[in-house]
């Protein structure tokens, strides 16, 4: 059991890691005046960042509904919200991530709204 939380504390501080540089990528990524190649290295950068920020719409999702309603709804309907958007972003990351080199959708435009997590 302890090999186990040691093993899972291992893999969230690795996730930590691995995301806290996708701060420094957010902002508008797609620039239809980039050129083909600089577009594909963006929608792969697109798809890292919501692969391994996907799981902060949870909390995201908690503080949003919380702070607009009371705080017992915020975290019944916010996790059922965030799980979805959760979802939802984790689909379109790994979309963008196994077809970066293809341009679809047309011309590497990003799939999600709000490009990345950090776009708000």
């Amino acid at each position: 059991m302890k090999s186990l939380t040691k093993r899972l504390a291992v893999l969230a501080l690795a996730a930590t890691i691995l995301a806290a540089p996708s701060v420094s990528l957010a902002g508008h990524m797609y620039n239809e005046d980039d050129g083909d190649g600089m577009k594909i290295w963006k929608k792969f950068g697109r798809g890292f960042i919501n692969g391994t920020t996907f799981w902060l719409e949870l909390p995201l999702a908690w503080y949003h509904i919380t702070d607009q309603t009371d705080p017992f709804t915020g975290i019944l309907w916010g996790t059922a919200e965030g799980i979805v958007k959760s979802a939802d972003r984790l689909g379109g990351g790994a979309y963008e991530l196994v077809t970066f080199p293809i341009p679809s959708p047309r011309y590497y435009k990003p799939v999600m709204a709000p490009e990345t997590l950090f776009d708000d």
